[in-house]
């Protein structure tokens, strides 16, 4: 519960910092980086994790969502219904 979180607000953080919406970013894509990010930060010493976590915005910042188109562009229609099976067509022969 307090990873989330405390993902929730890096990501409203980051966010605020590239001037999008805290829902343009990837709630999921955020996490698995995070998770990478964070377990490379326990292995550096203390004195790179601050140039880390501003490297780890910056990238954060890139992981914006594409827009979204608004509008279609040809209408919708109603598809047929597939058959359960498949029609048998048969041959006819003709026996002289």
């Amino acid at each position: 519960m307090w990873a989330s979180w405390m993902l929730t607000i890096e990501m409203a953080e980051v966010a605020k910092e590239v001037g999008a919406a805290e829902t343009d970013l990837s709630f999921q894509m955020a996490l698995g980086y995070l998770q990478y990010e964070w377990g490379w930060l326990a292995t550096n010493s203390p004195g790179k994790i601050p140039k880390q976590l501003h490297h780890l915005r910056e990238r954060l910042g890139e992981l914006l969502l594409p827009i979204q188109r608004r509008g279609r562009e040809c209408p919708r229609v109603v598809k047929a219904l597939a058959k359960r099976y498949p029609a048998r067509k048969i041959m006819k022969t003709d026996h002289k």
